[in-house]
């Protein structure tokens, strides 16, 4: 992909960049090359690069090989993780200049591989953003209504929770809590033109939030191992509990976004899980209504533990864009993006997880002093891609475009090995598809 870097006033580009990644399962690095126009340089032939670090390829490596780390003495000792290793050292070293996603990964760099890297961190996209009434309605009503829509089951759990009385009370012998419709409300969701279980058109044609609508927490995932969903499932068990005996508390929906091989698995242990107050749903959406699902919850969950300890999720990052507030599980550096109890909170086990819903929860909708603190901070710190674009890494191109002016011998012998790596590795991935394709004949 080509993008354009700035530009004067007559719309010329300063620079363009050509954006490159390396094949992996994952997208782990990015590196830039950028080519200085003919207006900003006038030697066109030179080219920089920035490497640009968004994992630590041979950390997850190690992470992936498991079954034939015993051959080798360990997974560090796995030639394909040394590989992996001394390559990633290589390129750092041979690049004009680093970035990385992590202050944390800037210090390792700096005392592991004596590589300096300029920090910066992601930043959401601007459709990543929170949904006003009608955009929600829009998508709640597809999501309720449409055949594969995740939220179907919604309605009809919340009919049978709800007590259509005056005032909140406990019902029965049992003991069991019920959720009261106020009057007036109950007449205008009956002759509303279109109802969900989030929001309705009032009388006066106003789209406005139900009194008693459940909340909605939204997580998402790839369902693998480093992602433990259990710790979720039972902080949904102590969240029913608290529920059932809490009559500020809400019911809640959790949707849980994503495809990946522990699914079925996680589907198993759902079902055979009860829950009342609590409505866990799985889904596979749309890629346009993913950030529209984030920019209609309330609160967001990450279970992300980060293989080297390195990097940040990017969950999280899209969350904060939506202003949504997280809860998130612990790990190393995380504190470089959630703010314990100013834009979400941080835990380690599912009674916190637990604890920490029921704090952000209290009082919903009406009295949520908590979210509300929590999403005036988002809002007010959130940064968009763009911005930090041009603050980090527009001025490394602008000094790149100034050092091509000049011949150097260690630029160019940068620039001669790196284009080795470049054809070796080009000529490995030839082979490897040969091999496959000749072990599949076989």
């Amino acid at each position: 992909h080509v993008y354009r870097v700035g530009s004067d006033k007559s719309g010329a580009a300063d620079s363009s960049v050509v954006l490159a990644a390396t094949y992996s399962p994952t997208p782990i690095r990015l590196r830039f090359s950028a080519k200085p126009a003919r207006a900003a340089c006038p030697h066109r032939g030179e080219t920089g690069l920035l490497d640009s670090i968004k994992q630590v390829h041979h950390r997850l490596a190690q992470f992936r090989l498991h079954a034939a780390a015993h051959k080798f003495g360990g997974r560090e000792s796995h030639p394909f993780v040394q590989l992996a290793y001394w390559y990633e050292r290589l390129v750092g070293w041979l690049a004009d200049d680093n970035i990385c996603v992590t202050r944390a990964m800037s210090n390792f760099l700096k005392e592991e591989w004596s590589i300096t890297a300029r920090v910066m961190h992601d930043q959401p996209p601007p459709h990543f953003r929170p949904l006003d009434w009608k955009d929600r309605h829009e998508l709640f009503g597809r999501l309720e209504n449409e055949k594969d829509g995740c939220l179907q089951s919604v309605a009809p759990w919340m009919t049978a929770l709800t007590e259509k009385d005056e005032e909140e009370r406990w019902t029965g012998l049992k003991k069991e809590r019920t959720f009261s419709v106020n009057s007036y409300e109950e007449r205008e969701v009956r002759d509303a033109p279109e109802v969900t279980s989030f929001c309705y058109w009032n009388e006066r044609g106003v789209l406005v939030g139900r009194r008693r609508r459940p909340a909605l927490v939204v997580s998402s995932t790839s369902w693998t191992p480093d992602e433990d969903f259990n710790v979720l499932l039972e902080a949904a068990k102590l969240l029913d509990e608290i529920i059932a005996k809490n009559l500020k508390m809400p019911p809640v929906v959790i949707v849980i976004t994503g495809r990946g091989p522990m699914l079925d698995e996680f589907k198993e242990k759902l079902r055979n899980t009860t829950l009342k107050y609590v409505k866990i749903l799985t889904a596979w959406l749309k890629i346009e209504d993913y950030p529209k699902l984030l920019g209609s919850a309330d609160i967001g969950v990450s279970l992300h533990t980060s293989s080297s300890g390195l990097d940040l999720p990017m969950k999280v990052v899209d969350m904060f864009g939506c202003s949504l507030p997280v809860c998130a599980y612990d790990f190393k550096c995380l504190g470089e993006l959630v703010r314990h109890g100013v834009n979400g909170y941080v835990f380690t086990s599912s009674e916190e997880l637990a604890r920490r819903l029921q704090e952000m929860l209290q009082g919903f909708p009406t009295n949520t002093r908590t979210l509300n603190q929590m999403r005036a901070c988002i809002e007010k710190k959130r940064t968009r891609w763009s911005e930090t674009w041009n603050t980090v890494v527009k001025p490394i191109f602008q000094e790149i475009d100034k050092a091509s002016s000049t011949f150097s011998l260690a630029r160019l012998f940068r620039l001669i090995t790196y284009a080795i790596i470049a054809v070796v590795a080009m000529c490995a991935a030839g082979f490897g598809r040969f091999f496959g394709g000749f072990l599949a004949l076989l």
